[in-house]
């Protein structure tokens, strides 16, 4: 089968009201999800799935802070300094890594489940150069700088037992996609 066939397939397993599919976007926006991740890429599953992990990995307060109130543009925010006049990321924690890691195991069950490919996590991140798409998130180093494939497995322990192919299914047909008012905490 060929990737565009299988987008095809994706779009009418995960089509619901609120959110549309674009061959030819890259990303979001305007609660249309893209298929690929640059304007050089061509439509493909992985990047259309990692752009649906996105928003059901969000908790349903992360979904309006990060996608709702903006539209439908997903918005990730990151710490910044400044040192001479020149704004930098200056991340404290590993959150964004681990974020996208997890973001990462909904996509390989996504993917694993729907097309029945039966790979263990490792072998999809290996197949996919996962460890190669960490160097390119700002907290690399603390979440571990040129991690290898080894280590990411241990950290996705937990996420993978989080998540299953039906727990994935009920969290995207039932996102919230109404913006709503949150008081400070």
């Amino acid at each position: 089968m060929s990737e565009l066939h299988d987008l095809e397939v994706l779009f009418a397993k995960l089509k619901r009201d609120g959110i549309r599919f674009d061959l030819k976007k890259v990303g979001h926006g305007s609660y249309v999800i893209g298929t690929r991740s640059t304007y050089i890429s061509e439509p493909n599953v992985f990047d259309f799935l990692h752009e649906v992990s996105h928003l059901i990995q969000f908790s349903d307060k992360e979904l309006d802070m990060r996608y709702n109130i903006f539209n439908g543009n997903l918005i990730f925010n990151y710490p910044q300094s400044e040192l001479a006049g020149v704004t930098y990321n200056d991340p404290h924690t590993d959150q964004m890594s681990m974020r996208e890691l997890e973001t990462f195991c909904i996509q390989y069950i996504i993917e694993n489940t729907f097309f029945d490919k039966n790979l263990t996590f490792m072998e999809w991140m290996v197949k996919n150069h996962i460890s190669d798409l960490f160097t390119w998130i700002p907290d690399d180093i603390i979440f571990g700088y040129k991690i290898t494939h080894e280590q990411i497995n241990k950290k996705a322990i937990p996420f993978l037992e989080k998540w299953d192919y039906d727990s994935i299914l009920n969290r995207w047909f039932n996102l919230d996609l109404t913006a709503k008012e949150y008081e400070d905490e």
